[in-house]
């Protein structure tokens, strides 16, 4: 089967899950008056590295509310799952959960099946951020097939400022 792969400067894809407080939420659209979103998919709460970055992450949602930029993070776990690891993090985005398979590879994500079903009990997708402008393309996008690659905060945050208040043109063709 042929999965084509999202690119930088196609539409983001129009994906509805639902959250912990029983409202759904469009992963595409900025919330918050913001004009950008950053969405992170992460590989569920089973993953000990996708909390620290979660928690970590929360560091730097001011700052990129501040300049127009708002952040939610996505997985493929059940509400169940997902109220579970709430214990364990400590955020204020919001977190949609649910993803499916189809989602999954629509998005161009990675997938794996567990390893010990005493973690989890499904399959999930491996560590993918994207980062959408006004106009819902694809400015920044980072899909990893492994949980050990992560991009670094800092850095990461201070260029998605810096690529959103730049007067050069935010997307290049992804086809060459």
């Amino acid at each position: 089967m042929e999965n084509p792969k999202l690119r930088a400067g196609e539409f983001f894809p129009r994906i509805i899950l639902p959250t912990i407080s029983g409202t759904e939420i469009d992963v595409s659209e900025p919330y918050q008056n913001a004009a950008w979103q950053v969405v992170f998919f992460y590989r569920g709460f089973h993953s000990k590295l996708c909390t620290e970055f979660l928690n970590q992450f929360e560091q730097s949602k001011a700052q990129l509310i501040e300049h127009g930029i708002s952040v939610v993070a996505v997985s493929a776990d059940s509400g169940e799952q997902l109220q579970q690891h709430l214990t364990e993090l400590n955020i204020s985005y919001p977190i949609a959960f649910g993803l499916s398979i189809e989602q999954m590879h629509e998005l161009s994500l990675y997938i794996s099946l567990p390893r010990d079903f005493n973690q989890t009990n499904h399959p999930f997708c491996e560590p993918g951020l994207f980062v959408i402008n006004e106009l819902g393309q694809i400015v920044v996008l980072d899909i990893s097939n492994s949980k050990i690659c992560r991009p670094d905060l800092p850095r990461l945050v201070q260029g998605i400022i810096a690529l959103k208040q730049s007067e050069q043109p935010h997307v290049i063709s992804g086809g060459f």
